[in-house]
């Protein structure tokens, strides 16, 4: 599969890209910067997520597109991130690319009250509204498509190697603070692209 991924120059996005590698798929990695990418050894589209033209360039035969797009600080609210993503969307119905998954965060929409009770009274209110309101503007771009999309919740995110995890849209935190580690999210999510069955979803996904 031909794979473009946008964030691959975070956390997430660097194992999304390492793992997409070994699994054999043709990874473009869209990057503002391509020093900060410790894979060199990979197609690289260098340009600004609210640049249609950039966007669209990069999408040309692609047949899935993951987005592991982060805020700077989830402190502030992020517009760029935000207009990104509806750049990204536009260029994918543009160019006919259907299969769009983008990693969010537990704690948007319905999936507050499957937080751990740290994480609803104290994390998101205190110190993730701002990231959480501006991943759920991004759902609602991205469900307001007619894209196959995916919208993958983890839990707090951890270092760490591949583990046992759950996920689903009724998954629920089982403790005060379940986290996942940001390998097992990256696995998940290349595992979704290959799963209709998770096209039209949220699912949660935590240790």
């Amino acid at each position: 599969m031909k794979i473009l991924i946008f964030g691959a120059t975070g956390a997430t996005g660097q194992l999304l890209v390492t793992q997409a590698m070994e699994r054999g798929h043709e990874v473009t990695a869209f990057v503002r910067d391509s020093s900060k990418l410790t894979q060199k050894d990979i197609q690289q589209v260098v340009g600004e997520i609210t640049d249609p033209d950039a966007v669209r360039g990069a999408m040309v035969g692609q047949d899935a597109v993951v987005s592991a797009l982060g805020p700077r600080s989830p402190l502030k609210r992020d517009p760029a991130l935000v207009e990104g993503i509806r750049t990204i969307v536009a260029a994918m119905q543009d160019k006919d690319v259907q299969r769009l998954v983008y990693v969010s965060t537990m704690g948007v929409g319905d999936s507050a009250r499957q937080l751990g009770w740290l994480g609803r009274v104290i994390a998101v209110p205190l110190f993730l509204r701002n990231a959480v309101a501006d991943h759920g503007e991004k759902e609602d771009i991205i469900t307001g498509t007619g894209l196959h999309w995916t919208v993958v919740r983890p839990a707090q995110l951890t270092d760490g190697p591949i583990a046992s995890f759950r996920s689903g849209e009724d998954v629920s935190a089982t403790s005060s603070s379940t986290g996942v580690s940001r390998a097992s999210v990256a696995s998940f999510v290349l595992d979704t692209l290959d799963d209709t069955a998770y096209i039209g979803t949220k699912p949660n996904i935590m240790s």
